[in-house]
C-alpha cells in the first residue's frame, strides 16, 4: 500500500507516479531481506560503532517491534527513537525537520 509510506499526500503521490516504482518483491529480495534482518539480530553486539535507530511507531511496512528488539541486543552506543504517528518513511512525513534536526544532533554528539 503506497498511502503506507508517508502521511504527506504529495510524497505518496510522487512514489505512485514514479515510473521505476512497483509493488512487487522478487522471492530472491524477500530471502535476502529476511535472512539480513536475521543476521544482524544474532550479531548486534558485535557492532563497533555508534548507531541510531529512528522508526514510525506507525509504520505498516517494517517492523517496530524487530527495530527496539535489535537495539536491546547491544547494550551500549545504540540510540533508539520511535517517532509517534509516523509512517515508514520518516524523512518524508510532515514532521521531517523535527527529524533531521534530531538526527542531526545526534551526530553532533557523536561524531
Amino acid at each position: 500500500d503506497t498511502k503506507a509510506i508517508s502521511r504527506d499526500p504529495e510524497v505518496v503521490r510522487a512514489y505512485e507516479n514514479d515510473p521505476l516504482g512497483h509493488d512487487h518483491i522478487s522471492a530472491r529480495m524477500f530471502i535476502g531481506i529476511y535472512q539480513s534482518g536475521h543476521w544482524a539480530l544474532e550479531h548486534a553486539l558485535e557492532f563497533p560503532l555508534p548507531l541510531l535507530l529512528m522508526h514510525g511507531r506507525a509504520d505498516k511496512i517494517t517492523s517496530v517491534n524487530a527495530s527496539s528488539e535489535f537495539v536491546g541486543k547491544i547494550t551500549k552506543n545504540c540510540t533508539l527513537k520511535i517517532w509517534d504517528g509516523l509512517y515508514h518513511e520518516i524523512h518524508n512525513e510532515p514532521e521531517k525537520e523535527e527529524v533531521f534536526k534530531f538526527l542531526i544532533d545526534w551526530l553532533d554528539k557523536k561524531v
